[in-house]
């Protein structure tokens, strides 16, 4: 113990009491005020005060003041469990610091993320619809620096396709990828193959995706939406309704980020698409080069230049995509199921069809197209990516159309004469020198014949004396011979005197049997 001076003793032995408390509560008000107060709608304290004593008085409860319910409360009661019955789970996780991610693990192109934002701007599109612009946009986790992005009038796995190939076009493929499970990116073309999409039926016939082959399903991970930790793009589209949204081009366009929030001039002007993707270019490019980014990583550099120094760093290895994985993100990909007979591929009230799809007949596959030329033709793979060929469309001609007739007979024969001419390419020897090359057989000798005698034993059988070359002192002339259920059987290895007296017994049993059909 500390020593005090001997005046001080006494504030020293002072009890530290901050006031006094009372717990003099029934039990019963007690449960209403909490079952009252610890609800999502967050009533005040005061209006729960004002029901509890309303009830005491009819029912005869001990209520303390309010101010002695609040102390109890907070003292029983612990803070983070208030804010999850009053303000609900995301609150609740509010009460725990977040994770820091140290994204300096990565390099450049080593991970981006991706996600879709509608702007709250109102554009005039080229056929005179006025809709808010999507945009679907990559991001590199590295550095912060966008990317690559794409813009529709609505969210779709094909826009996810393109934007996707234009920053693998520019800057590489990426060692992984964070999303989150929209079902434009969990489309069984972008991830198809991953067992863990959360969306969509996973079937096993479904085609490879377009990041389940270039990047790998081990290196695509699924997020929490809205969850700016785990996707920090989620921060770049905050940054970008400042810049791009509020934008002075865009006055009179601005709807408002909900439907409370819309602004005075509400709906009096559309964008046109083409000035609205003008200054998004520009606020995009605006906000990778903008300098004094607080990141571990950027150091009060830009997104561009934190970007620039990784990527071109010694040792950093990015994989640049070849013509063959071009194709993959500049067409369109469906699954369809090959004609049973030739293979023939039907898209879209088309037919398509190649010599090498005949192997492929009855099979399901996946059809790679460019949705604006449908009449270029079609590229077919196998569900497992492999490439098989490509196929161009077959016209419908006219019923009456003779050219094309001729033109489809021409085909034929020559297709025919040259299935005739592979197929004397590779069967070198007929049928004639086929048989003429197997062995020759050579006649068998068939092994002597035994006799065998079976008995008259009054089943549905031929009298044994009536069976021709039948001789009893033959049959029973051989050492051992042993009838069992008028049968003769093998001798078996015995002594003498049993081979002897079982010869016996046989003998005097044909006896018998001869001499009763001598009688009758």
């Amino acid at each position: 113990m500390r020593p005090y001076p001997r005046a001080d003793w006494l504030a020293v032995l002072t009890p530290g009491w901050l006031g006094r408390t009372s717990d003099s509560v029934s039990p019963e008000a007690w449960d209403f005020f909490k079952g009252d107060y610890l609800r999502l709608e967050g009533p005040t304290a005061s209006a729960v005060y004002d029901r509890l004593t309303r009830a005491a008085k009819e029912r005869g409860w001990i209520v303390p003041s309010l101010s002695s319910l609040r102390t109890r409360l907070d003292r029983e009661v612990p803070r983070a469990v208030q804010v999850l019955a009053r303000r609900g789970t995301e609150a609740f996780a509010r009460t725990m610091p977040a994770q820091q991610r140290d994204r300096s693990v990565f390099q450049a192109m080593g991970g981006v993320n991706a996600d879709g934002h509608r702007f709250d701007v109102f554009c005039k599109w080229q056929d005179g619809t006025v809709a808010r612009p999507v945009m679907v946009g990559w991001q590199d986790l590295y550095s912060g620096k966008l990317l690559a992005k794409r813009v529709d009038r609505t969210e779709h796995s094909g826009l996810v396709r393109l934007s996707f190939g234009d920053m693998i076009e520019q800057y590489g493929i990426p060692g992984a990828v964070w999303l989150d499970n929209g079902r434009s990116f969990a489309s069984k073309f972008i991830t198809g193959g991953m067992a863990n999409r959360y969306r969509f039926t996973v079937r096993e016939e479904d085609p490879e995706g377009l990041l389940t082959k270039l990047v790998g399903p081990e290196n695509v991970h699924w997020t929490t939406p809205y969850h700016g930790q785990a996707k920090p793009i989620e921060r770049a589209w905050r940054d970008l309704c400042e810049h791009v949204a509020k934008h002075p081009a865009f006055a009179g366009a601005y709807v408002g980020n909900n439907t409370m929030a819309k602004p005075e001039n509400y709906g009096s002007r559309a964008v046109p698409i083409e000035e609205f993707l003008a200054v998004l270019d520009t606020e995009i490019a605006a906000h990778n080069a903008r300098p004094g980014r607080r990141s571990h990583v950027c150091a009060g550099r830009s997104f561009d230049a934190a970007f620039a120094d990784s990527y071109q760093e010694a040792g950093v290895l990015i994989r640049m995509p070849t013509a063959e994985q071009r194709r993959w993100w500049m067409l369109a990909a469906e699954s369809v199921s090959l004609a049973s007979n030739t293979g023939e591929v039907s898209l879209l009230g088309n037919r398509y069809w190649d010599e090498r799809l005949v192997d492929h007949a009855g099979d399901k596959a996946v059809v790679r197209f460019d949705p604006d030329s449908l009449h270029k033709g079609v590229h077919v793979y196998t569900l497992d990516g492999r490439y098989i060929c490509a196929a161009d469309c077959s016209h419908a001609g006219g019923f009456n159309d003779l050219d094309a007739a001729r033109d489809l007979a021409r085909a034929k024969s020559q297709r025919k004469k040259h299935a005739k001419g592979v197929l004397e390419a590779e069967r070198r020897m007929d049928a004639a020198q086929v048989a003429g090359l197997m062995p020759r057989s050579t006649p068998v000798v068939p092994a002597t014949a035994k006799k065998v005698v079976r008995m008259a034993t009054g089943l549905p059988h031929a009298p044994a004396t009536n069976r021709p070359n039948f001789d009893p002192a033959e049959a029973t002339s051989k050492p051992g011979a042993k009838v069992v259920a008028g049968r003769f059987q093998k001798p078996s290895a015995q002594s003498a005197a049993e081979m002897e007296a079982a010869f016996e017994e046989g003998v005097a049993m044909l006896q018998r049997r001869q001499a009763g059909k001598a009688r009758l």
